[in-house]
């Protein structure tokens, strides 16, 4: 029997919904980078039943990149509606894959992921000691949160210029 708390599930309701010919899959935890406005364009070229993306891993509110993971292609991100449908498991692929796929370089999809719970703990230490210190400034604090984190967790500093959505997330933190 199905469950209804699968993502797979979800998105077949999300399927059934639609209006559009074309779908774009980003889950809660994703933001689209600003130049994703051009998806418009790769549907209009009509050469590719759907498109695969970059992406790239977030460690939450930080503004760090998770290491261990290299910039990769997200599949069937972004495809024509058309019998598309999802096993109904949780972290499902659509299906029938498409073997025709084409990759969107130009836009990026970030994915804010936790880096154990860890990353949480010491971002709390960090706002709850900003707060209280008299002699610490936010520098120092910043700098002793990223240190504990490199000691523990495969991050690296995010290289390059962010997106107006995650600006806007992260706020002073980047």
């Amino acid at each position: 029997f199905p469950s209804h708390d699968t993502s797979g599930y979800q998105r077949n309701l999300y399927l059934h919904y639609a209006t559009s010919d074309w779908i774009l899959v980003i889950d809660p935890d994703e933001v689209l980078g600003d130049n994703g406005y051009i998806l418009k364009e790769y549907a209009k070229q009509n050469m590719f039943k759907s498109f695969g993306m970059k992406m790239e891993h977030f460690i939450w509110n930080l503004g760090l990149v998770d290491a261990t993971l290299p910039k990769h292609f997200s599949m069937m991100r972004f495809f024509k509606k058309e019998g598309v449908t999802y096993p109904e498991v949780e972290h499902s692929i659509a299906s029938p894959p498409e073997k025709n796929m084409g990759m969107i370089e130009d836009i990026i999809l970030y994915h804010f992921a936790d880096c154990k719970e860890f990353v949480t703990e010491t971002l709390w230490k960090y706002k709850n000691n900003l707060e209280k210190s008299n002699i610490h400034s936010k520098e120092y604090m910043m700098d002793w949160a990223i240190k504990k984190i490199f000691g523990r967790c495969p991050v690296k500093l995010y290289e390059g210029e962010y997106p107006q959505p995650i600006k806007r997330l992260l706020g002073e933190l980047i």
